[in-house]
């Protein structure tokens, strides 16, 4: 029992706490100087945008940053997120790449300790009332 608590609640704060993989522009301007690196990831060409489209990146007018094509703009947090699941409420924070794992080891470590509880109250409890 308290090791589902713990498991939960390391998790929870690493999910709460986490980076979720938000894109972010360069501090250079986003080109480096041979002008094949763009907002900190290498492979996008700035010089010809038609070769950033053919690669499936996509530019994001709200954060003004080239996005990876798993990336999406959360409403909710305002930011482009890499390998964007979900925004969670009860998080408060968005789901992505980044903190995907820690996300799952989460709901895993709850839906154990629902699963002990019910096999407990269920069958381990009723043989003390036998």
């Amino acid at each position: 029992c308290l090791l589902f608590y713990c498991l939960g609640l390391v998790s929870l704060c690493l999910v709460a706490c986490s980076d979720p993989g938000i894109v972010k522009a360069s501090g250079a301007g986003g080109l480096d100087g041979v002008g094949v690196e763009r907002n900190g990831y290498a492979g996008v060409s700035s010089a010809e945008n038609n070769i950033t489209a053919r690669a499936g990146w996509r530019y994001c007018d709200l954060c003004s940053v080239y996005q990876p094509p798993s990336a999406m703009h959360c409403p909710e947090c305002n930011v482009c997120i890499e390998g964007y699941d979900h925004h969670c409420p009860w998080m408060g924070q968005c789901i992505g790449k980044k903190n995907f794992t820690s996300f799952m080891m989460f709901n895993c470590s709850w839906l154990f300790y629902l699963l002990y509880a019910i096999i407990w109250v269920t069958f381990l409890g009723q043989a003390g009332k036998k």
